[in-house]
């Protein structure tokens, strides 16, 4: 947690260095014990978008979609924001976001969380996230920079 708080205070006065920062925690799987995955990709995905590069941050909620529901984006993501992404990258709001609430979906929370339990249990969570070299070295998400 420590480690989180201290990126967010270093993005705070530097978003580009606070933005590797919190690349490099979603690579290690212990971080998402202590922190929700929608805090750190939140703060990722509004960093991309609050600079147009809605191709990255739409891959990141591709990859947030994997931890939670559509319909919590906006807890954790500026609506504004998050509607932007969406109109540049031609995403539509899925029907999880619609305000009806239907007990089904409980379920299916239910499911991926067990699912992401396991996964933790098995070292496997957080080893196939390599945003801080792809950051640095500019590959699928691009330059932090830009």
């Amino acid at each position: 947690i420590k480690r989180f708080l201290d990126a967010k205070d270093r993005y705070t006065s530097d978003p580009e260095t606070g933005a590797r920062e919190f690349a490099t925690l979603l690579s290690d799987p212990k971080i998402l014990t202590g922190v929700h995955p929608g805090d750190i990709y939140g703060i990722l995905i509004e960093h991309f978008g609050r600079r147009e590069k809605y191709k990255q941050a739409g891959m990141l909620l591709d990859e947030l979609q994997e931890h939670i529901s559509e319909r919590y984006f906006s807890h954790y993501i500026n609506p504004n924001i998050l509607s932007a992404i969406y109109t540049a990258t031609g995403r539509k709001v899925g029907q999880a976001d619609s305000n009806t609430y239907n007990n089904d979906d409980d379920n299916d929370g239910d499911n991926q969380n067990d699912h992401r339990r396991q996964q933790q249990q098995q070292g496997q969570l957080g080893k196939n996230h390599a945003y801080a070299e792809e950051i640095d070295d500019n590959l699928d998400y691009g330059s932090v920079d830009d």
